[in-house]
């Protein structure tokens, strides 16, 4: 128990500190982008830019010790570097916070809930050639709070890959 509070201050302290920083999303406010999404919850994504922060959101399919789940999850994430290697290879570096949910079915039926903090980096295709499409990588510890419709603390890692079309 002292662990999981121990982790909670660490990550509510670094997530404050990140978050109270100017840094700003990788899309302009009110800018819309959807897309698809590999890995934690396979299916299509959305962002929406609040200006500072984008919005993300993911629904789809995610799978646990070979059952297959059905959830979804929405986070703020915000750009807080950019690798610069010039003219066209810009790659934009993020971190976030969000909630994770699903209905699990099979040996490990039940409902789930998690939180998660991934650090992610970004290419968009737009400066090279004019093209609205861009590819990310996100990666983050979660900490599960409920599991097969139990209060039951659990630590996993969320991973995506995927790409959005920015209108």
């Amino acid at each position: 128990m002292k662990r999981i509070v121990l982790v909670l201050l660490v990550a509510v302290l670094v997530a404050g500190s990140i978050f109270a920083s100017e840094y700003k999303g990788i899309n302009d406010k009110n800018q819309l982008s959807i897309g698809a999404n590999l890995g934690s919850d396979t299916g299509f994504a959305v962002r929406y830019g609040l200006g500072d922060f984008d919005l993300i959101g993911n629904v789809g399919i995610d799978f646990f010790d070979g059952d297959i789940a059905f959830g979804g999850d929405a986070m703020i994430s915000t750009q807080v570097y950019e690798l610069d290697f010039g003219t066209n290879a810009k790659f934009p570096i993020t971190v976030g916070a969000g909630l994770r949910t699903g209905f699990w079915t099979g040996d490990h039926d039940g409902l789930r809930l998690a939180a998660f903090a991934p650090v992610g980096i970004e290419y968009s295709l737009e400066d090279a050639c004019d093209l609205p499409l861009s590819f990310y990588f996100r990666l983050g510890p979660q900490i599960w709070a409920m599991k097969e419709t139990k209060l039951d603390f659990g630590f996993g890692f969320y991973a995506a890959i995927g790409g959005y079309w920015t209108f």
